[in-house]
């Protein structure tokens, strides 16, 4: 697994350079940096502001990845947009090289579910499920933990 995660930065090392010269439309963070794509171990998020953006940042990948004999999973490869209005629907396609992308009403990255307005309540969902699973479990087994309080998500953004 190490060796392949090693191989796969050898070769996509320079693609952040390649996307950050696409023309893309980049995003820019509210400290001015700006950014149009998220790597990390395999994972690769590319990020736009319009259509065309986005279709030319996968256009790059395309390239690189036949530059580099690779190949892009067309089952893992998704698209989602973030909008306000959820509802709003797209009548736009686009391709990886000349394989179709699927479009998803919600997604994952690094674990975390990503919606369509950006909101992270289904994440926090998620991972509370996920810790009343773990704990369940864990009272089970009749293990004992010394418990922790931890404040409320909305606490900790006040």
């Amino acid at each position: 697994m190490y060796f392949s995660l090693l191989l796969f930065n050898f070769y996509i090392n320079n693609l952040p350079y390649l996307l950050e010269n696409t023309l893309s439309f980049l995003f820019v963070l509210p400290n001015g940096t700006k950014i149009n794509s998220l790597l990390y171990a395999n994972e690769l998020i590319i990020l736009s502001r319009s259509k065309t953006g986005l279709q030319n940042c996968l256009n790059t990948l395309s390239s690189h990845c036949k530059t580099w004999m690779l190949k892009v999973n067309p089952k893992k490869t998704k698209i989602r947009i973030f909008q306000k209005d959820p509802r709003k629907s797209f009548d736009i396609n686009f391709n990886i090289g000349t394989e179709p992308t699927e479009f998803v009403q919600e997604c994952s990255y690094l674990g975390t579910r990503l919606t369509p307005t950006g909101n992270f309540t289904l994440a926090l969902e998620h991972l509370k499920e996920k810790a009343l699973h773990a704990f369940s479990s864990i009272r089970k087994h009749n293990l004992s933990i010394d418990l922790i309080p931890i404040p409320h998500p909305r606490l900790l953004t006040q």
